[in-house]
């Protein structure tokens, strides 16, 4: 006589079925949006950080044009004459610095040569 024996499966339980899969979908999806909010955070603090950089940057260049410009000025000042007086040296700063703002006064022009000159010599720095 041949005894058979039987085998017995054990299933697994119905109410745990994939949620091992779950969860650990859950904890990657939640690692994920941490990284991903972390990188977004670091791009705009580079951003913001790179953008100070050219501001600054900017403006030392164009501390240095001014200063070169002044120079340049200042040194027209002692070529010409001793006998011009400060007004006339005023009248050329005010021109020189209406043209480099892009509103001189065409009437003062005209009429005030010190003028004239200060705002040739800023239109030429400019190109213009």
């Amino acid at each position: 006589m041949k005894i058979i024996r039987k085998k017995k499966v054990i299933q697994p339980n119905n109410e745990s079925k994939g949620r091992g899969g779950i969860i650990f979908l859950i904890i990657l999806g939640l690692l994920f949006g941490y990284g991903y909010i972390s990188l977004k955070k670091e791009e705009a603090e580079w951003e913001a950080q790179m953008e100070q950089y050219r501001l600054e940057n900017r403006r030392r260049t164009e501390l240095s044009e001014f200063k070169a410009r002044e120079e340049k000025r200042k040194k027209k000042e002692g070529q010409r004459s001793n006998s011009s007086s400060s007004s006339s040296s005023s009248s050329y700063d005010e021109g020189s610095d209406d043209a480099y703002f892009g509103d001189y006064d065409e009437n003062r022009y005209d009429n005030d040569e010190n003028y004239r000159d200060g705002v040739d010599d800023m239109l030429d720095e400019l190109g213009e």
